[in-house]
C-alpha cells in the first residue's frame, strides 16, 4: 500500500527506470503539450484569415415592432369554427407543391398555406385542394385537448383538472355546441391519470377517434406548499402546417426539461437549434419565444393561469390580464465579438492530442508488461512485496508524474481558450490523464508480452476517436454518449468540444458555465468531469480484479471468486486444517512421518515452503514427475532417489534460486533494481526469511 517500506523502495525504482530513460521520459512529457501548442499556432495563424475571421455583432435594442405577440385562447377557439374552402391565392415560393396540387390555391382560415401558423389544433393541408371553392374540411384534422391528473390516487390533481374543464366550458360554451365545431369529439378529454395520456398516444388506434394536440396535468402530491402545480405537454413534432412537416419527422418544440444558456447573447441562441432538415415555420421559427408560440404552450399556459386567477378569486376582485396584454421581446444586448473558430476545429482538436497521447500511454502500458515478461513481479512477490505495492507504486509515480504533464498542458491551453478558467483547464487536464492511467492499466492487464501488449493497446486507445465520430454530444441520446465516454479519449474529446462551444459564446469554461448547455440532450462540462471520475474508477477495478486472476505465462492466478473469500482480505484468518499432511497423496509402500502441531502453526504463518504437483521435463524427458513436498523453517531437507530421478537438477534449481533471491535482494536494497528470477513452475508461500 502506498507508504510502506516497499512502495517507497518500488517508487525509487521508479525514479531510476526515468533517469536511465531520460530522452523517452522528456517526450512522455512534451508532447502532449507540443500537441496542444500546434492548435496554438494554428489558431494564430488563421483565426484572422477571412474564413475564420470573428465576426462583430452591433448592439440590438429591441423595440415594438420586435415583440412577439401571441394567439390567445379566444383566437384558438374562432379559428376552429372557420369556413374551410379551398381558394385561389398567390403562390407561395418557399412551399413546394406535391405532384398533381395546384400550388396557387389556398384554404380559408389558414393564411398563407400555413405558413407562420400558430394554432396547434387545426391543421389543413392544402396541396390536397383541386379546384378554386372546393370544400377543404375533408383535408382539415382537428386535435383535442388533454386533461389530467398526475396519477389515479391524486384526487386533488383530479378536482383541480375538473374545475379546469368546467372553466374552459364556461368561459367558452361555444366549445360544447356541435353545430358550431367542425368535429364530433369533446373537445376537452379527460384522463384518469398522466400514464393514461402516455397510452393513449402511443396506442395502435391513437388517431382512429381524435389526437392531442396539448395535454395538462395538475399534480397535487409532489409539493403541498404549491396551491397548483401541473405541467404542459406538447407535441415535440408539432407542426401546425402538414407542409411543414419534415421526414423523418424533426424537433420543432424545444425541451422544456433542459436549462438553458443563460449567456446566450439573442433569442434564437437560448433553444437548440431545428434537428434535422425541417423547412421555415415561419418568421419566429429561429427564435426560442417563438417556437414555444407555435407550439401553442404558451397560449394553454396563459389560459391555465386565467383558470388559477378566477378559481382563487383574484378575478373577482378586479385583478386579471387582458386578452392580448401580453407581449414578448427579447433582452437588448450589447456588441459583441462571434468567432466560429472553435467550431470548425472541433472534429480534429481531439485527433491531434490524441496523437499526442500515443506515446505516454505506450510508455505505461510497455513499464508494466515488461516488468511481468521480466519476471520482476513474481521475483518481487517471492520476497514479500505485495502486489497492491507494486499496483500503487506504478499509478502513484504515473499520477505525479503526468500531474506536472497536466499543469504544462493547462498553460499552453490558456493560450488557445482565452476566456476560460486557467484552473479548471487544469482539472479538465488532470481528470484526462486520471482516465487514460487507469485505462492503460486495464489494458496491461491483459497481456505479459511488451510488444505485443504497446501494439495492440494503441490501436485500442486509437480506435477511442472514431468512437466519437458515431455520435453527436449535443443531440445524441445520454445513454449513447455515456458508453462512449466509457473509452477516456472520448470523455475528453467531448469535453474539448464543449469547451470550444463555450469559447465560441464568449464566455469560455468558468465555474459559472460548468453546468450550463443549450444542447439538446442537456450534456454539460460537468457530464465530461463525472464520464472521467467513473471511468477512473471502472478501469482501477477491473485492473486489480484481472492483474490476480489473468492466467500468465508466469506466477500463480487467484481463483475468480477470490474478492469472495476471507482469507484475501483477511490473511491473517487463514489457518492449515489439521489433516493438512493427508492433501498429498503417498503410495501405500512409502512410510510417511506425521508433523508436529508446531510444524503445522509454522505453514499456517506462511513459514515454510509448499510445492505441490512440480514437474520439469526435458525435451521428451521427464526429470521430475508432479513433484508434491512440503520444507519446513528451521529443519534442513534432504531428497533421496534413484539415479536420474532429477535430484541434481531439484537441488540445483534451489540452489539457483536461493542465491538469485539473495542477490536480488542485496540489489534491490542497495539500487532498487531487481534482477530476473529464474524459471519456476509452482511455488507457494516462499517469504523472504526462506529465501
Amino acid at each position: 500500500m502506498i507508504g510502506s517500506r516497499a512502495w517507497f523502495a518500488l517508487m525509487r525504482r521508479d525514479l531510476i527506470y526515468r533517469r536511465r530513460n531520460i530522452i523517452g521520459t522528456l517526450f512522455e512529457f512534451f508532447l502532449p503539450i507540443a500537441f496542444v501548442g500546434f492548435l496554438v499556432l494554428i489558431k494564430n495563424a488563421v483565426e484572422d484569415s477571412e474564413s475564420f475571421a470573428p465576426v462583430t455583432v452591433p448592439d440590438t435594442f429591441p423595440d415594438n415592432s420586435d415583440s412577439l405577440i401571441l394567439f390567445s385562447f379566444t383566437d384558438y377557439v374562432t379559428t376552429l369554427q372557420a369556413e374551410r374552402k379551398c381558394v385561389a391565392s398567390p403562390s407561395i415560393p418557399w412551399r413546394s407543391s406535391s405532384q398533381g396540387s395546384d400550388s396557387s390555391l389556398s384554404i380559408t382560415g389558414i393564411f398563407n398555406k400555413g405558413y407562420n401558423w400558430q394554432v396547434p389544433f387545426v391543421k389543413c393541408d392544402s396541396r390536397l385542394c383541386r379546384e378554386d371553392g372546393q370544400d377543404a374540411l375533408p383535408f382539415c384534422e382537428f386535435l383535442a385537448l388533454g386533461v389530467a391528473p398526475s396519477s389515479e390516487d391524486d384526487t386533488v390533481g383530479l378536482e383541480q383538472a375538473e374545475a379546469f374543464r368546467d372553466y374552459i366550458y364556461n368561459e367558452y360554451p361555444v366549445l360544447l355546441d356541435s353545430d358550431a365545431m367542425p368535429f364530433d369529439f369533446e373537445f376537452v378529454q379527460m384522463f384518469e391519470s398522466d400514464q393514461a395520456v402516455e397510452q393513449f398516444v402511443q396506442s395502435e388506434t391513437y388517431g382512429d377517434d381524435f389526437k392531442l394536440a396539448i395535454s395538462v396535468v395538475f399534480d397535487g402530491t409532489s409539493d403541498p406548499t404549491i396551491n397548483y402545480n401541473y405541467k404542459l405537454r406538447v407535441n415535440s413534432t408539432g407542426f401546425n402546417s402538414p407542409e411543414d412537416q419534415g421526414r423523418p419527422a424533426t424537433t420543432t418544440t424545444p425541451p422544456t426539461d433542459q436549462l438553458f444558456e443563460t449567456f446566450a447573447q439573442t433569442d434564437s441562441e437560448s433553444c437548440p437549434d431545428l434537428v434535422g432538415g425541417t423547412p421555415d415555420m415561419g418568421p419566429y421559427s429561429q427564435s426560442c419565444t417563438g417556437r414555444y408560440i407555435y407550439n401553442g404552450a404558451l397560449t394553454i399556459q396563459r389560459l391555465v393561469h386565467d383558470f388559477i386567477i378566477s378559481e382563487t378569486g383574484a378575478r373577482g376582485n378586479g385583478y386579471y390580464v387582458a386578452e392580448n396584454g401580453v407581449q414578448f421581446v427579447a433582452f437588448p444586448f450589447k456588441s459583441y465579438v462571434e468567432n466560429g473558430f472553435y467550431a470548425q476545429i472541433n472534429a480534429f482538436a481531439p485527433l491531434l492530442i490524441t496523437l499526442g497521447l500515443l506515446y505516454p500511454v505506450a510508455a505505461i502500458i510497455r513499464y508494466i508488461v515488461l516488468e511481468k515478461e521480466l519476471r520482476q513481479k513474481e521475483l518481487m512477490k517471492m520476497m514479500s512485496i505485495k502486489e497492491s505495492d507494486i499496483g500503487w507504486s506504478w499509478f502513484t509515480f504515473f499520477f505525479v508524474f503526468h500531474a506536472i504533464t497536466a499543469l504544462g498542458t493547462a498553460l499552453v491551453s490558456t493560450r488557445l481558450y482565452d476566456a476560460s478558467s486557467p484552473l479548471l483547464l487544469f482539472i479538465f487536464w488532470e481528470f484526462t490523464f486520471l482516465g487514460i492511467i487507469c485505462f492503460s492499466f486495464f489494458l496491461a492487464s491483459l497481456f505479459s508480452k511488451a510488444t505485443r501488449a504497446t501494439l495492440v493497446s494503441l490501436l485500442v486507445f486509437f480506435v477511442g476517436y472514431f468512437l466519437t465520430l458515431v455520435v453527436n454530444y449535443q443531440t445524441s441520446s445520454v445513454g449513447l454518449i455515456f458508453l462512449v465516454a466509457l473509452h477516456p479519449v472520448g470523455a475528453f474529446a467531448f469535453g474539448l468540444q464543449e469547451i470550444g462551444r463555450l469559447e465560441d459564446l464568449g464566455v469560455g469554461l468558468t465555474f459559472d458555465t460548468i453546468t450550463q448547455t443549450d444542447s439538446p440532450n442537456g450534456y454539460t462540462f460537468a457530464n465530461t468531469m463525472s464520464s472521467f471520475l467513473f471511468d477512473a474508477l471502472l478501469w482501477g477495478v477491473v485492473s486489480w480484479y484481472l492483474n490476480r486472476v489473468a492466467r500468465a505465462e508466469y506466477g500463480r492466478p487467484l481463483p475468480w471468486y477470490f474478492p469472495f473469500t476471507l482469507s484475501y482480505w483477511c490473511p491473517g484468518s487463514a489457518h492449515v486444517p489439521a489433516e493438512a499432511e493427508e492433501e498429498i497423496e503417498y503410495p501405500p509402500d512409502v512410510p510417511v512421518e506425521p508433523i508436529s502441531t508446531a510444524m503445522k502453526d509454522l505453514l499456517a504463518q506462511g513459514k515454510g515452503i509448499e510445492i505441490r504437483k512440480l514437474t520439469k521435463t526435458f525435451g521428451d524427458k521427464t526429470a521430475v514427475n508432479q513433484l508434491s513436498m512440503n520444507i519446513f523453517s528451521n529443519q534442513i531437507t534432504a531428497l533421496l532417489g534413484a539415479n536420474g530421478a532429477g535430484k541434481v537438477g531439484f537441488y540445483f534449481s534451489s540452489f539457483v534460486l536461493s542465491s538469485i533471491c539473495l542477490l536480488s535482494l542485496l540489489n534491490f536494497v542497495t539500487s532498487g533494481i531487481c534482477t530476473p528470477p529464474c524459471e519456476i513452475l509452482f511455488l507457494h508461500r516462499l517469504r523472504l526469511s526462506q529465501c
